[in-house]
């Protein structure tokens, strides 16, 4: 029987997190500064390319990362069995809460006329339904009354 002791690691320096905190702020200013322009998710797959390409190039100027391992660097992989197993299990868990839901509640729930759009990022089919009142409502209808809560006509 072998006993596997953990492998210490070297104590981070401080100024290892400088390069870090810069990399982090370039790729979340990324992602804030595009996100900010259009709010409705219209653009999704720009925003993605534009905060994916910032990080990319904080790997390859900040950390000298070769950029033919750059997109293993960020996740683009072949994943390894272990984290597809715990993939699998979360997801059933999230899953399950929408059945879980119908049943307790009574409610009956649909998709959105263009919910492939949605599996890319993307909801340029349709917008979402105005209210008479001219707000949209995620629910695709009538937005509530203010003051009853009931649907407005």
């Amino acid at each position: 029987m072998t006993v596997s002791m953990p492998i210490a690691h070297p104590p981070i320096r401080r100024q290892a997190w400088l390069p870090y905190l810069a990399g982090f702020l370039v790729t979340w200013g990324a992602l804030h500064a595009t996100a900010s322009l259009e709010a409705t998710g219209n653009l999704g797959l720009v925003i993605l390319a534009v905060t994916l390409s910032a990080a990319a190039l904080v790997e390859v100027f900040v950390y000298r990362t070769p950029t033919v391992h750059v997109l293993s660097l960020l996740g683009f992989g072949r994943p390894r069995g272990r984290a597809l197993l715990v993939a699998a299990g979360v997801s059933a868990v999230i899953l399950g809460v929408v059945p879980l839901f119908t049943l307790v509640t009574g409610q009956s729930l649909g998709l959105r006329s263009n919910w492939p759009w949605l599996l890319i990022g993307s909801s340029r089919s349709t917008a979402w339904p105005r209210s008479s009142r001219g707000g949209a409502t995620p629910s695709g209808g009538c937005a509530p009354d203010a003051r009853t809560g009931a649907p407005s006509s």
